[in-house]
């Protein structure tokens, strides 16, 4: 699945690139690269967050590789990145109240803080309800501090908007994490269902995703 992800957004950066659309080049790269870390392919993330940084490097573009990096574990470059940004948008409300506390939730969570990731994200929640990133940012929080039933209902807000986003491959993460809330929860009826959800969604995927993988065992477990 990722390695046609791969192809399409190749083919769509060389028609933004023959249409001299470079802003959407660079936007395919980072959600190409995003995607890539947010299914655990830390190498291919990486790669793709430093080769969107070169070739722009405006307050949207370092926040988008900043979250690129902090997913993928490259925490020393997504602090000073956010930072960056940050300091450079001071009057954006939205970058200030939702995507760079989302940033920063995202490496308290690369050290088990979730009660400090919850708290940044505090400001988001007026203002990201339809923002599905953030959310499951937040829903993930809730997991790692062992609040199945909070978990499940905000991985689950997300998939309550798949009929406005069908596309937005969040939901299918959104869908593992409700079947991890649902086993967290000791509701395993539900948790396998969830489970049985997710796979369905990527019976075609790489067998070597590393998400994948965690997804497949997890799910034995349950059997």
């Amino acid at each position: 699945m990722l390695r046609r992800s791969r192809e399409l957004f190749l083919q769509a950066e060389a028609s933004a690139q023959r249409l001299e659309l470079k802003e959407s080049v660079v936007n395919s790269m980072t959600y190409e690269a995003l995607l890539e870390a947010m299914a655990q392919n830390r190498t291919e993330a990486i790669k793709g967050a430093d080769a969107a940084l070169k070739e722009s490097q405006t307050p949207s573009v370092i926040l988008s590789v900043a979250d690129v990096y902090a997913r993928a574990g490259e925490e020393v470059k997504a602090r000073q990145l956010v930072e960056q940004a940050a300091k450079q948008r001071p009057d954006d409300l939205f970058m200030q109240s939702v995507n760079a506390p989302m940033v920063r939730a995202v490496l308290e969570l690369n050290h088990h803080a979730p009660d400090r990731a919850l708290e940044l994200m505090k400001a988001a929640q007026a203002l990201d309800r339809a923002n599905t990133e953030s959310m499951y940012t937040r829903a993930s929080a809730l997991l790692m501090a062992g609040r199945g039933p909070d978990s499940a209902k905000e991985f689950q807000s997300i998939l309550n908007l798949k009929n406005g986003s069908p596309a937005d491959p969040t939901m299918s993460f959104a869908q593992l994490g409700l079947a991890r809330a649902y086993a967290l929860s000791g509701d395993h009826g539900k948790s396998r269902t969830a489970y049985q959800d997710f796979l369905a969604l990527w019976k075609d995927a790489d067998s070597d995703i590393p998400l994948l993988k965690e997804a497949k065992t997890e799910y034995a477990k349950l059997q």
